[in-house]
């Protein structure tokens, strides 16, 4: 004796297989939690390569020159740094490291600069 359900999809022209998944052949259902998770480790990925990058390329450019790049840093913490020609590079290059080692809440701005400055000197090395 046959089960109904393999009698009516045997009957809608459909196999034992598809009868008893209840899907066609060929055919996936859609996974939710596969794609959220693919997506979670996309975006760890790229916070870690974004964290890789700034330390070890973006942050040893400013060692070339760091006494300029802490002038601009302090021009533009201070509001009075130029956005013309060469100067607005130097204010773009203060605002990135800015980005890079952000400033934390309610710290003084000299004690900021400080700080950055002790850490592009151990960088720098």
């Amino acid at each position: 004796m046959r089960p109904s359900n393999v009698g009516a999809a045997e009957e809608a022209g459909l196999g034992e297989c598809e009868a008893e998944t209840g899907t066609r052949k060929g055919t996936r259902r859609f996974r939710p939690f596969a794609v959220v998770c693919v997506i979670l480790v996309f975006c760890f990925l790229m916070s870690r390569w974004a964290v890789w990058y700034g330390n070890e390329v973006s942050i040893p450019r400013y060692c070339a020159e760091p006494e300029r790049v802490m002038e601009s840093l302090r021009a533009t913490m201070a509001g009075t740094a130029a956005t013309d020609g060469e100067n607005r590079r130097a204010a773009m290059v203060a605002a990135k490291l800015l980005f890079l080692m952000p400033r934390e809440s309610a710290e003084p701005a000299d004690a900021y600069i400080a700080r950055v400055r002790h850490e592009l000197g151990l960088r720098c090395r």
